[in-house]
């Protein structure tokens, strides 16, 4: 199953991955933020904004903020935050899965793989692409 971040600018903001210990959060009220399935992937992009100033409105530039696509191991897909220069979508998965990530360029892009347990044992380890790429297996 493959997640593809894509961004208007050339320069890929930073980024951290993990699963995350503590159920999600938005970050501009530390409220809990229902997702759906047993382990939480966090995406965490920053400096970032998934939103544009239109006069004294914002506009949401990512899509929809809570997707259920209901594909193999990912129920759902929520941003939990888009404040202050930091961006956070989290994977809903039915559980912790191997993933792989890597960056794509013209457009800039994130992809992050994850990986049925089936695959996993016969994952490549081979790079990605491009770029360099970070590859994580659940604990």
């Amino acid at each position: 199953m493959r997640v593809v971040f894509q961004f208007a600018e050339s320069r890929l903001p930073g980024y951290t991955i993990a699963y995350a210990n503590e159920p999600p959060t938005s970050c501009g009220s530390g409220k809990r933020v229902d997702v759906a399935g047993k382990a939480h992937l966090a995406v965490r992009l920053s400096p970032a904004q998934a939103h544009a100033a239109r006069g004294e409105d914002q506009v949401a530039t990512a899509g929809p903020s809570d997707r259920r696509p209901a594909l193999g191991p990912l129920y759902q897909l929520t941003q939990t935050c888009d404040f202050e220069g930091v961006v956070q979508w989290v994977l809903g998965l039915r559980e912790q899965l191997p993933y792989r990530a890597f960056t794509l360029s013209a457009p800039t892009r994130l992809v992050i793989d994850v990986f049925a347990k089936e695959k996993a044992r016969r994952m490549d380890t081979t790079s990605a692409p491009n770029d360099e790429s970070d590859s994580q297996a659940p604990p």
